[in-house]
């Protein structure tokens, strides 16, 4: 088989992957107050748990990936997350239900770093597309996962038992084309080692403020569509938007910039627009505003997200690419936190004090420093490419 064909071969399983994931993750908690009689506090808990256990814990993944090989981390990711489904599906109380969520968040952290590392392992040199090409069918995910999971609702155990089978299925699709890395490569790299790699420090660190920002787009905009405009329904429109923009350019968008310009100088370019989008709703608060702050993100979210992988996969050090993928991961677990955390403390601010405009501003002014903190990783990295560093 062409390599070729193996990338479409493995993007199609993470494709199948992906529309269970987002057909069955974004409904748990509606089936933990239903059906299993949780409260909010404990619903709040389970999925805080399964979060922390799907961002916190790639890093280590990571480097264990780098020493057993991807064959052993796509097989054990499977049988996780099958765990973590019909422990659900068992119907468990609280110690089982989080039980249950932190197996689940473990397993889709494996099964999210295995496929980049599969990918860059049958790609070759045609690693950068691969890699875009993941996160168009991941996209794809989240856009037909939702739909399909709000129509077999009514039946979410036999989505859960339904979920088992796919991820089976796509461990038979899948095995086939992972390496077992022989004992020569399987070098030790450990965290200090990691933690030593400046660039891929760098652009970890960096990418915290973009997911900062990420984040917004699922904590304080659906709050401010709702209180400004009355648009309940109105913000299902604009999520299908996003999602609709997200495969529709990812291609086109990031074959432009390869014409125009690196990896880097895209990064860069990308974090801008995302944060330009912020400033929009800052100055604008009109209707117009919101559908334009979604094609800004849009644009900036498919040119940030598979350059942070590209550029992770290039400075990763070799031998530990599972483990560079890993540690990135912590730059989206601080973003992730701080955007939930502090952008949901701050909205609740400028909403009391109608400031919305300030509120707005300031996402601009944390895009602007995440631009800046790209465009000096990127600076560093072509002076360490051409020897001067």
């Amino acid at each position: 088989m062409t390599a070729r064909r193996q990338v479409w071969v493995v993007a199609n399983g993470i494709l199948l992957l992906a529309v269970c994931s987002f057909a069955i993750v974004p409904l748990l908690a509606l089936y933990l107050t239903t059906d299993l009689g949780a409260s909010a506090a404990q619903v709040g808990l389970v999925l805080a748990l399964s979060a922390l256990a799907n961002q916190g814990l790639q890093v280590f993944i990571g480097m264990a990936a780098d020493r057993v090989g991807s064959r052993v981390t796509l097989t054990t990711g499977i049988t996780v997350a099958c765990a973590g489904y019909i422990g659900f599906a068992l119907g468990p109380g609280l110690a089982g239900q989080l039980a249950a969520g932190i197996t689940l968040g473990a397993g889709r952290a494996m099964l999210s770093l295995v496929g980049k590392v599969l990918l860059l392992e049958v790609a070759g040199a045609g690693s950068a597309s691969a890699l875009t090409l993941r996160t168009m069918v991941v996209n794809a995910g989240s856009a037909l996962g939702p739909a399909l999971g709000g129509l077999l609702f009514g039946s979410y155990r036999l989505m859960l038992v339904i979920g088992v089978v796919v991820h089976v299925v796509v461990w038979l699709i899948l095995v086939p084309h992972a390496v077992k890395r022989p004992a020569r490569q399987r070098d030790r790299v450990g965290l200090r080692e990691l933690a030593g790699n400046r660039r891929l420090v760098g652009i970890t660190c960096a990418s915290i403020g973009f997911w900062f920002l990420y984040t917004q787009l699922t904590v304080t905009f659906p709050l401010y569509v709702n209180q400004a405009f009355d648009l309940k329904g109105g913000i299902g429109l604009l999520f299908a938007l996003n999602a609709v923009l997200a495969v529709a350019l990812q291609f086109p968008v990031l074959k432009l910039l390869d014409r125009w310009t690196d990896s880097w100088r895209a990064l860069v370019i990308g974090c801008a627009v995302v944060g330009s989008g912020f400033l929009l709703l800052a100055l604008v608060p009109a209707f117009w505003a919101l559908v334009g702050f979604i094609v800004l993100f849009s644009v900036g979210e498919i040119v940030v997200v598979p350059k942070l992988d590209v550029l992770t996969a290039e400075v990763a050090d070799t031998g530990s690419v599972a483990g560079a993928f890993g540690f990135a991961s912590l730059g989206w677990a601080a973003g992730g936190f701080l955007g939930s955390l502090l952008g949901g403390v701050a909205y609740a601010a400028a909403s009391s004090t109608n400031q919305m405009g300030l509120f707005w501003s300031s996402g601009f002014v944390v895009g602007c420093l995440a631009t800046a903190a790209f465009a000096v990783v990127a600076a560093r990295s072509r002076r360490v490419r051409i020897g001067v560093m």
